[in-house]
């Protein structure tokens, strides 16, 4: 029986025949080729075989022939052959061509392998160690050596979202359209005959233990939950098809999923899965929030669930800390056989705790267990507590360099009632350990752009290797940066875009400004020594030649200065061409300060002997502001949209004087200057102290501050606070200290004294006063943006709620007023403990409709869709976005109250990501969720 696979019928197609619709490997496919013109013809027959294969063959005149193809193992489910024939000149007019093609679907059993996994227990109990056996066999059943992979996964994780890969199967061997394009010179029709095609194809051609108890009847705690409880990616059956791993399960009691997949060297493949029960005849299970708020009332409960044949009286207790309970400790509770009960207990969390600990035990005869709550996510599954409040600091910082003293006043606030304050002091004996507080700021801030992963090992790398080359090891320095770095780097490939750019946060077009920053962390990271994917960097660069911008004379100030930068990563890339700064430099009035002093290391760079690489210095050196605490730079005007602010350009400029000219008077003065404008141990953005602690590592290193020796010491009030002696051998350690409300001075100011005797180096302190002033007597705060949170029954969106039944959803409706255009702002909504935020993109939700009728934009309100990255936090919902225009924007989403209690909710706040003096803050409020 013939299968005609090809019947569109125009003056450039003829049809191809094969003999039958499918094949195994070893077979012979036999393709009928028609002659179709009156004279002997060229042919080429180009097939898909794993790769692509090209075979010419001469058909006479008025013939037809039948080519025959082997089927080889390595040939795709759904394999192509395409004919291309080609007539010579005729006397009227140029040479013709027709094309052909034919499709043949290909056996794969063979390439497929079957595998298995069983388990040494059909169930287990919490912390068991289970061993895992895996087979793997060829299509015949012959055992086969080959790689595995194994995981072992909650089944309930799986279950929030559909699996991220394709079968294995399906991804080695895919249906797929013959991936060659055939061109012709001669007809320049016979690309878009190809394109037509590739579009014509679907797809585009893509194709039971009891665990918890011990021999002295003391009932251990579970409390290692994890979603995952073994990966492993280098597992090798042997020559019999076996290898047998060992798992130590967590204490979570659920369905353990072990997912196996396969492969030989020869590319077959397969997978399976096991299901495991862990589990316990009875067992209790915590139900908490995943947070408290300071004087939050809420009701916790447990779940105990009966596994055996007979109905139980159980004994139930609950241990806290953190909390008052409300409720006695201890319940006994009926629980029927294979059924479960309820219990819950009121509690009050109490002022001034910072984490809440629950463990709740269930006893009935010589059955136990007892728990932890699976959502806590401090050590040992406590429960973090924020304050109700809001945090006021205030702070100065100092430089002396010679033996001195220097005296800082501080005054408690007298004005507000405050509910707790503290003092922090650092000393550090060189930059290298003034550092420190920096770096963990980087580390530990709250949000994860891609701008922030870069900042957080950045400063690091170069700092390291800074100290490395000076023969100074430190290992608070070095500490967990490896695997920071490594993180840090895997994230950035992730969300690379296919043009090879990068942008602030993810889903968003390549942004230059985030390109070259991300491309200058990368050239860091492979210069301090680090495996850095060339790919990446490579496509990173590519991006940046392709859009440094084509300036215009009129063109504004910031994208000035952002090619500025741009030219100064491209020329760390050794890509900068002359061609790139001419125009640049020629029109140099138009860039801000810092912008001239990117320029001025791009330019030395390309040409150390460049004369105009001084006049830029010049300029720089004349625009320096001097005052009492140092030399600075200030801007003319704001540049928003390339992260500037004044404190930056200090920096990038103090860069530009160490890089360039290191023995300038200006560079001391304009450490001294960062170093006292520092607010809690660090700069206000992450870029500020991105680019402060890159610019005082290079003049550390310059400066050569290595050699130190002198005492010291720190008073307040007359008593002693510390002291000791700054050597080399502790030059990377900084000296904390902290300060209690009730060891200072109400009345009267409190008077701190850092003295510093003879001696070589520098002493660096910072001293900061916090002071937490309770919501309830502060006022909601305007300084840019203007905030107010509502919360709504879903069937009523005019009369805002301050009460709801525990399971129901509540709409919650963010309003964000701004009077002017803001840019990079970030909106944090702190949630009710009692709330859960609804996450519609998983499977286990509520989903958010596609689209919108008019009744859901009056509901949803107006501008919800600039807010381009969202987060759902336990504690609160994140909204970002690059740029609002003046006017105001209003963000629903939905929440369940999923815990009963009196819940103190956290104001709303915003700010410009990096210009945080522009921002707000909204109203502090109570909910209740009711049982």
């Amino acid at each position: 029986e013939e299968y005609i696979a090809w019947r569109q019928t125009n003056d450039r197609t003829f049809n191809l025949i094969v003999d039958k619709d499918a094949y195994s490997p070893g077979d012979t496919a036999e393709i009928l080729i028609a002659q179709p013109f009156e004279n002997d013809v060229y042919a080429l027959v180009t097939y898909e075989r794993g790769h692509v294969y090209k075979q010419d063959v001469v058909l006479l005149k008025g013939n037809s022939t039948v080519y025959k193809l082997p089927i080889t193992e390595d040939m795709t489910p759904i394999s192509y052959v395409t004919v291309t024939v080609i007539s010579g000149a005729e006397q009227s007019g140029s040479p013709d061509f027709k094309i052909g093609m034919a499709s043949f679907r290909v056996d794969t059993s063979h390439q497929t392998l079957d595998v298995k996994v069983t388990a040494n227990k059909e169930s287990a109990g919490p912390g068991d160690e289970v061993t895992y056996t895996i087979e793997t066999k060829d299509y015949s059943g012959k055992p086969v050596s080959a790689d595995v992979s194994l995981a072992v996964v909650d089944k309930a994780a799986l279950a929030l979202a559909p699996a991220n890969s394709a079968r294995m199967l399906d991804a080695f061997y895919p249906d797929q359209a013959l991936s060659v394009r055939t061109a012709l010179g001669l007809v320049s029709s016979a690309d878009d005959f190809n394109a037509q095609y590739r579009e014509s194809i679907p797809d585009g051609g893509r194709g039971g233990g009891g665990g918890g108890e011990n021999s002295l009847g003391i009932i251990s705690a579970r409390q290692n939950f994890k979603d995952t409880a073994y990966f492993e990616a280098q597992i090798v059956t042997d020559k019999d098809g076996r290898a047998q791993v060992n798992v130590s399960l967590p204490e979570n009691l659920t369905t353990w999923q072990a997912d196996v997949r396969a492969v030989t060297p020869d590319s077959r493949v397969g997978q399976t899965t096991h299901n495991l029960l862990s589990t316990k005849p009875l067992f209790i299970e915590m139900q908490t929030p995943r947070f408290f708020v300071n004087g939050d009332k809420a009701t916790v409960g447990a779940t105990i669930h009966n596994n055996t044949d007979k109905l139980l009286s159980v004994n139930v207790s609950l241990d806290a800390k953190g909390v008052d309970l409300l409720s006695p400790a201890e319940q006994v509770v009926e629980v029927p056989s294979g059924g479960q009960a309820y219990v819950m207990w009121e509690t009050a969390v109490q002022m001034g705790v910072q984490r809440v600990d629950f463990s709740a035990s269930a006893v009935s005869g010589a059955y136990q267990d007892s728990s932890k709550p699976a959502l806590g996510t401090l050590s040992e599954q406590g429960i973090p507590v924020y304050n109700y409040t809001a945090t006021e600091t205030v702070g100065t910082s100092g430089m002396l360099q010679t033996a001195n003293s220097s005296t800082e006043a501080i005054q408690l606030p007298q004005t507000m009632n405050f509910t707790d304050a503290q003092l922090s002091v650092e000393v550090s004996p060189s930059l290298a350990a003034s550092m420190q507080s920096s770096l963990t700021f980087l580390k530990d801030y709250p949000y994860l752009c891609i701008e922030q992963t870069v900042s957080r090992f950045l400063p690091n790398v170069i700092a390291s290797r800074a100290l490395k080359d000076s023969g100074i090891q430190s290992f608070a320095l070095q500490s967990n940066l490896d695997v920071q770095v490594r993180a840090a780097l895997q994230r950035i490939y992730a969300r690379q875009h296919y043009d090879g750019g990068w942008n602030w946060w993810d889903g968003e077009k390549s942004d230059p400004q985030t390109t070259a920053y991300v491309v200058y962390g990368l050239i860091e990271a492979k210069d301090s020594g680090y495996d850095v994917s060339g790919k990446a960097l490579t496509q990173g660069i590519q991006y940046l030649l392709e859009n440094v911008p084509d300036l215009q004379r009129n063109d504004s100030t910031w994208k000035y200065n952002r090619t500025a930068f741009m030219l100064y990563v491209l020329a760390r890339a050794k890509e900068l061409r002359a061609s790139h700064v001419n125009f640049i430099y020629e029109h140099r009035t138009s860039l801000s300060l810092y912008g001239k002093a990117y320029l001025a290391q791009a330019m030395h760079l390309l040409d150390a002997q460049d004369e105009r690489v001084n006049s830029l210095l010049s300029d720089l050196e004349t625009a320096a502001v001097l005052s009492a605490s140092g030399t600075h730079w200030e801007e003319s005007s704001t540049d928003y949209w390339n992260w500037n602010t004044d404190t930056r350009t200090t920096a990038i400029v103090l860069n530009a004087f160490t890089q360039l000219d290191p023995n300038n008077p200006i560079t001391a003065n304009a450490v001294r200057w960062l170093m006292a404008h520092r607010e809690s141990g660090h700069w206000t953005t992450t870029q500020e102290t991105a680019w402060s602690l890159i610019a005082l590592t290079n003049w550390m290193s310059a400066s050569n501050e290595y050699d130190t020796n002198y005492a010291y010491a720190i008073g307040l009030n007359g008593e002693m606070l510390d002291q000791g002696n700054a050597t080399k051998d502790n030059l990377t350690e900084t000296v904390n200290l902290k300060v209690e409300l009730k060891d200072l001075l109400k009345e009267t100011a409190n008077y701190l004294v850092f003295t510093r005797g003879e001696g070589t180096g520098n002493l660096y302190y910072t001293a900061y006063l916090s002071a937490d002033l309770p919501v309830e007597s502060i006022e909601p705060l305007d300084q840019g943006v203007s905030l107010a949170r509502q919360y709504y029954t879903l069937d009523n969106s005019k009369t805002p709620i301050t009460e709801i039944q525990r399971g129901d959803l509540v709409r919650v409706r963010l309003t964000v007023v701004v009077p002017a255009g803001v840019h990079y702002i970030v909106v944090d909504d702190p949630l009710p403990a009692g709330f859960e935020a609804i996450d519609s993109t998983i499977l286990t939700d509520i989903a958010v409709p596609n689209s919108y009728t008019l009744t859901d934009y009056n509901e949803r309100g107006w501008g919800w869709w600039y807010f381009s990255h969202i987060e759902l936090r336990d504690e609160k919902v994140v909204l970002s976005a690059d740029y609002l225009p003046a006017g105001t924007y209003v963000y629903t989403y939905l929440a369940r109250a999923s815990t009963a209690g009196i819940f103190k909710v956290i104001p709303p706040t915003a700010s410009e990501f990096y210009f945080p003096d522009v921002g707000g803050r909204g109203a502090g409020s109570v909910f209740e969720v009711k049982p």
